[in-house]
């Protein structure tokens, strides 16, 4: 086994196998390989890719950003599906550049991630000033089971990744230059915001890179400048939405037909009580179709009799109206059932509940994280919350009837255990020996990242774990860097 070390060690330190080309060439067939598999062999769409194919249908046929049914002539202005409208422009320039199949929306989404990875492998070995850096950190991300399937999905995950892995890759260059790149920076955050809304908190590590660089006085009149330059084609999408007449310039809490309003006392009841990922499909999905007669409620969630009584004849109501928007009435009465929850335990709704939704957003083992081992459709609504809180046994009798599903869910979690040990050992170690390697400033970057997702999705009732997506490649990066660190000291001092 020594023997065995040693020669890994003088792999690992023999700069002729290191050269960049090679590098480029093996992360480039590591991400293209792994993610064609699920691509072709088991191509997806996703929940809302009828809302992001309408709004492209739309854009093509001249009816510009609409959520109206396609080639209805309505053209009523949508502000581009539940995001940004990125996403529906990405798809039609695919359609139109490939042709009209979803193939070519997947196999562009995967072009322009597997570009910025070699961006990424290109931005470490200049910050590191490291080949052999480059090429493991790449081949990580490339080859990670908790990455390699999104892009057979229609879904906004793959480029909001890539744009985030942009973003950093602008971060590190900005660290090696002890100078911010402002443009190429607000460039990949307007790219990546426009695709997901949620890409603001790419905001996080960009403010912590400022006050690394700069001093009080140049860390606000930079910050002033990139939010400037970043405002603009924020502000002139705003200006449109205001143009045509939109009620809401900005998205509600979800994309609903015919422009109508979200129901915030529903959502805002919803709120809650929801902690659980598989708590949403049946109490919150159905209402972005109007599907109202699909609603399934928690049985678990009332606290008295009272509420459980006044809900149920509530939702008895609603499932009239499916087909329809939400009743503003119906809306009205769930709301006051809401604060009065909340007002019975402020604790509870906004702190306890919070904090629980954090922990489910990064400890979910039931996650697919974009793998074809979904539960089966045959599975209830209830049946899922069962298993997800069932005894240990309960779990090994499902996946014993579901080998195939629990073979992915188990690679996934197992990959996933082994970063967080790791990741948590190399806070700890940080922590305690006041690193002082370029490892450091990556690691604050990190951490805000970290919070601010946390933060965002705890109090805003975001628990999905795919919300996690784009924070993950980050944590195998640095992880990887302490570890090369610590075993080959590869870093150089700050």
């Amino acid at each position: 086994m020594h023997w065995l070390s040693m020669e890994i060690s003088a792999l690992v330190m023999n700069d002729k196998y290191y050269n960049m080309t090679y590098v480029y060439l093996l992360v480039l067939l590591s991400a293209l390989i792994s993610r064609l598999v699920f691509i072709l062999y088991s191509p997806a769409g996703g929940g809302d890719w009828i809302i992001y194919s309408t709004v492209a249908e739309n854009i093509l046929s001249g009816c510009g950003v609409s959520l109206s049914t396609p080639n209805s002539g309505d053209c009523v202005p949508h502000f581009g599906g539940n995001q940004g409208p990125g996403y529906p422009v990405f798809i039609s320039l695919s359609w139109l550049v490939g042709g009209h199949e979803n193939i070519y929306v997947r196999l562009f989404q995967l072009s322009f991630y597997i570009i910025i990875l070699l961006y990424l492998v290109r931005a470490i070995k200049i910050y590191t000033s490291s080949p052999k850096v480059a090429l493991w950190i790449g081949i990580v991300l490339a080859l990670s089971p908790l990455g390699i399937a999104w892009p057979r999905y229609l879904q906004t995950e793959t480029l909001a990744l890539a744009g985030t892995l942009w973003v950093f890759s602008e971060l590190l260059l900005s660290l090696h230059q002890s100078k911010i790149r402002t443009i190429p920076i607000v460039v990949a955050l307007v790219f990546t915001t426009f695709i997901r809304l949620d890409a603001v908190l790419l905001i996080a590590p960009i403010v912590t890179t400022l006050f690394i660089i700069y001093k009080p006085s140049d860390f606000f009149k930079k910050g002033l400048l990139m939010a400037m330059i970043f405002s603009l084609p924020w502000g002139m999408w705003l200006v449109r939405n205001y143009a045509v007449g939109m009620d809401n310039i900005l998205p509600s809490q979800m994309a609903l037909p015919q422009n109508a309003k979200a129901p915030d006392g529903y959502l805002k009841w919803c709120k809650t009580w929801t902690t659980l990922e598989y708590q949403r499909p049946g109490s919150q999905w159905p209402i972005t179709r109007f599907a109202y007669n699909n609603i399934s409620i928690d049985r678990g969630v009332y606290t008295t009799k009272g509420e459980k009584i006044k809900v149920e004849k509530l939702i008895k109501d609603l499932k009239k109206y499916t087909g329809k928007p939400f009743p503003k009435h119906i809306d009205d009465e769930f709301l006051i059932i809401a604060n009065e929850r909340i007002n019975n335990n402020l604790v509870d709704y906004y702190l306890i509940k919070p904090m629980h939704r954090m922990w489910s957003l990064w400890t979910n083992i039931y996650s697919s994280y974009g793998w074809p081992t979904e539960l089966p459709k045959s599975v209830s609504y209830q049946e899922r919350l069962e298993i997800s809180r069932g005894s240990v046994l309960n779990k090994i009798s499902f996946a014993l009837e579901h080998p195939v599903i629990a073979s992915g869910k188990i690679i996934v979690n197992l990959w996933k255990i082994v970063l967080y040990l790791l990741f948590v050992i190399m806070v700890f170690k940080i922590l305690i020996s006041r690193d002082k390697t370029i490892l450091y400033p990556f690691f604050m970057l990190l951490i805000s990242f970290i919070l601010a997702r946390s933060l965002f999705s705890g109090y805003a009732n975001f628990v999905e774990t795919r919300y996690t997506v784009s924070v993950i490649p980050i944590m195998e990066i640095l992880v990887t860097m302490f570890y090369l660190k610590a075993k080959y000291s590869v870093l150089g001092k700050q």
